[in-house]
C-alpha cells in the first residue's frame, strides 16, 4: 500500500472574513515543512496573510512555499534553522 500526501485546493481551506487578514499582518509558522505546520502555513497563506515559515527541512519547506504561493499567499522566508537563528530570521 503507498501512502501519500493528500492534495490541498483552495476549497478545501476555510476562508473566513477577518479585517485583520492582510499582507501587512504576518503569521510565523515553525515546522512549515511538513504536517500541522504546512497546513497552518497554507492556510494562512491563502485567508491573506503574509507567511513567515520555517523548517530544519528545507525541501519539504520549499515544498510549503511553492502550495502556499500557489494558494495566493505570501511567502517571506524559508529555510534552515539551527539554535540561534530562529530570532534573526523574525527581528
Amino acid at each position: 500500500m503507498e501512502i501519500r500526501e493528500p492534495s490541498i485546493t483552495r476549497g478545501d481551506i476555510l476562508r473566513l472574513e477577518d479585517d485583520s487578514f492582510h499582507r501587512d499582518n504576518v503569521c510565523i509558522v515553525t515546522g512549515a515543512g511538513t504536517g500541522i505546520g504546512r497546513a497552518t502555513a497554507i492556510a494562512a497563506a491563502a485567508n491573506g496573510l503574509t507567511v513567515v515559515g520555517v523548517d530544519i527541512n528545507e525541501e519539504e519547506g520549499e515544498k510549503t512555499r511553492e502550495m502556499a504561493h500557489k494558494m495566493g499567499g505570501l511567502w517571506c522566508s524559508s529555510g534552515r534553522t539551527s539554535p540561534g537563528t530562529g530570532r534573526s530570521r523574525i527581528a
